[in-house]
Protein backbone atom coordinates (compact mmCIF):
# COMPACT_ATOMS: atom_id res chain seq x y z
CA UNK A 1 0.00 0.00 0.00
CA UNK A 2 1.31 3.57 -0.68
CA UNK A 3 0.99 6.92 1.11
CA UNK A 4 1.05 10.26 0.19
CA UNK A 5 1.44 13.35 2.24
CA UNK A 6 1.80 17.32 1.78
CA UNK A 7 3.26 19.19 4.44
CA UNK A 8 5.78 22.39 4.93
CA UNK A 9 6.98 20.96 8.07
CA UNK A 10 9.82 18.53 7.75
CA UNK A 11 9.25 17.36 11.63
CA UNK A 12 5.51 16.25 10.62
CA UNK A 13 6.95 14.40 7.48
CA UNK A 14 9.22 12.05 9.76
CA UNK A 15 6.62 11.72 12.08
CA UNK A 16 4.39 10.58 9.24
CA UNK A 17 7.18 8.32 7.92
CA UNK A 18 7.68 7.16 11.70
CA UNK A 19 3.81 6.34 12.02
CA UNK A 20 2.45 5.49 8.83
CA UNK A 21 2.60 1.70 8.14
CA UNK A 22 2.57 1.98 3.84
CA UNK A 23 5.31 0.06 1.66
CA UNK A 24 5.70 3.56 -0.04
CA UNK A 25 5.54 7.35 1.23
CA UNK A 26 5.89 10.54 -0.88
CA UNK A 27 6.19 13.28 0.72
CA UNK A 28 4.41 16.67 -1.08
CA UNK A 29 4.83 14.62 -4.28
CA UNK A 30 2.60 11.12 -5.85
CA UNK A 31 5.80 9.79 -7.02
CA UNK A 32 5.98 6.55 -7.95
CA UNK A 33 8.93 4.21 -7.65
CA UNK A 34 10.46 2.44 -11.21
CA UNK A 35 9.11 -0.74 -11.68
CA UNK A 36 13.28 -2.38 -11.59
CA UNK A 37 13.19 -0.13 -7.92
CA UNK A 38 13.53 -3.04 -4.98
CA UNK A 39 10.39 -2.92 -2.87
CA UNK A 40 10.01 -4.22 1.10
CA UNK A 41 6.87 -4.25 2.01
CA UNK A 42 5.31 -3.88 5.71
CA UNK A 43 3.88 -6.22 8.23
CA UNK A 44 3.83 -9.68 6.56
CA UNK A 45 4.89 -8.73 3.37
CA UNK A 46 8.14 -7.00 4.89
CA UNK A 47 9.78 -10.66 4.96
CA UNK A 48 10.96 -10.15 1.29
CA UNK A 49 11.60 -7.59 -1.21
CA UNK A 50 10.16 -7.68 -5.04
CA UNK A 51 12.21 -7.03 -7.54
CA UNK A 52 15.89 -5.76 -7.79
CA UNK A 53 19.41 -7.44 -7.25
CA UNK A 54 17.95 -9.03 -3.91
CA UNK A 55 15.51 -11.59 -5.59
CA UNK A 56 18.23 -12.15 -8.62
CA UNK A 57 15.00 -11.16 -10.57
CA UNK A 58 16.47 -7.70 -11.97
Amino acid sequence: MAGYAFTKSLAEAECLQRELEVGVLSINHFGTPDADTPFGGNKDTGRCHVVGNLTGGG
